[in-house]
């Protein structure tokens, strides 16, 4: 009930700012823009005043924009092709908030806490555009404006720099103005990995092994095992390895106790194909460490969870959508970057190649969307 209210208190906030600014917004297509040039005199400033630093990350944002961009490109053309195999349903979908308190996957889209939406597109929007506004001003880019959007609901962020200077400029500048905002989103969800391990070391103690799922017709599969293994035998589980040390030591076909989250569960091992010496449970990965909040902190549990959930969203968005941004399609920053290279070669057969790819790469981005559910 609770995450119904607030999501509709943000639904509602976002109409009475679009109300309290409609004489200022601009509507293009199904995009609400409103442009704005306050701030920019602050940013020039600071751009100008951290001058050194950000022109070595600028540089830095410019020369692995291009790989960024091929990274991208292969992980979607290549998980498309997986998803037409069969190998996989998986692929990339629409993060979208909802009034629900824990994430859910429905065919192409994922839905998750509205607030941790919130949070988390703003550690996106505002590093991705003071980024691009940085780059631009320290390679002399005039930059028009500021501004906000929104397509239907959903908010965003831009910065309008002078498109017939940017034209004009050099290969490196474009690769830096263009390249800098996923890679301040990269900065981001590297900086938050590294926090949320801190927080997992500081807060958190494994006590079990979670696994992905158990395989058809094995010993697991017969004994209707399920939940996070917690011990084999009496012997606590607190990683693959320690699974797979226990079972080394159990001859196959031999009689096991396994102790999960969700009961006590009694089955007979089986063989190992590639090691018949080995017993066989029949559980699939990927597997993964389960930590619980350690007991001194135990008081603070609810407050723990919450940023460490917090963090991985952050983590996920910054990283996501970064990468997202860098395929090669227009008006993507990818797709500028491919442009760019492209025109740099052939002026005017470079702007059909980047419309030919832009169209090609849309369609493998469309088919992770839907494709598991189509194939």
């Amino acid at each position: 009930m609770l995450d119904t209210v607030g999501f509709v208190l943000f639904i509602l906030a976002i109409l009475l700012i679009l109300y309290k600014e409609r004489r200022k917004i601009e509507i293009e297509g199904i995009l609400v823009l409103r442009r704005t040039s306050r701030g920019k005199r602050a940013v020039e400033r600071f751009a100008v005043r951290h001058a050194r630093i950000f022109g070595i990350l600028m540089q830095v944002a410019g020369v692995i924009s291009i790989p960024l961009v091929a990274i991208s490109s292969l992980y979607i053309v290549k998980n498309a092709i997986d998803i037409a195999a069969g190998v996989t349903q998986a692929g990339a979908m629409l993060v979208l908030p909802a009034p629900v308190s824990e994430a859910r996957a429905m065919p192409g889209v994922f839905l998750m806490p509205w607030y941790f939406w919130v949070i988390g597109v703003v550690s996106v929007i505002i590093p991705h555009e003071l980024f691009h506004a940085i780059a631009a001003r320290l390679e002399r880019i005039r930059i028009k404006s500021f501004g906000y959007l929104f397509l239907l609901f959903l908010p965003g962020a831009f910065v309008e720099p002078d498109e017939r200077e940017l034209k004009r400029s050099k290969l490196s500048t474009k690769l830096r103005v263009y390249g800098a905002g996923s890679f301040a989103n990269l900065l981001v969800a590297g900086g938050v990995l590294l926090l949320s391990y801190f927080v997992l070391i500081a807060f958190y103690t494994p006590y079990g092994l979670s696994y992905r799922g158990v395989v058809v017709d094995s010993p697991a599969h017969h004994a209707n095992l399920s939940g996070t293994i917690l011990k084999v035998n009496n012997v606590s589980i607190t990683s693959q390895d320690a699974l797979e040390r226990v079972l080394k030591e159990i001859p196959p076909y031999t009689r096991v106790q396994i102790e999960t989250t969700t009961g006590v569960f009694n089955l007979t091992t089986a063989a190992r194909e590639d090691n018949p010496n080995m017993s066989y449970i029949g559980i699939a990965g990927p597997f993964s460490t389960a930590y619980t909040v350690k007991r001194m902190f135990a008081p603070l549990s609810f407050a723990i969870s919450f940023l460490s959930a917090l963090l991985m969203w952050i983590f996920v968005l910054n990283l996501g959508i970064g990468m997202v941004n860098m395929l090669p399609i227009k008006p993507l920053d990818g797709g500028m970057i491919f442009e760019a290279i492209a025109t740099k070669l052939s002026k005017h057969a470079g702007r059909h190649l980047t419309n030919l790819v832009s169209i090609m790469m849309f369609s493998f981005l469309l088919f992770n969307l839907f494709g598991g559910y189509l194939v």
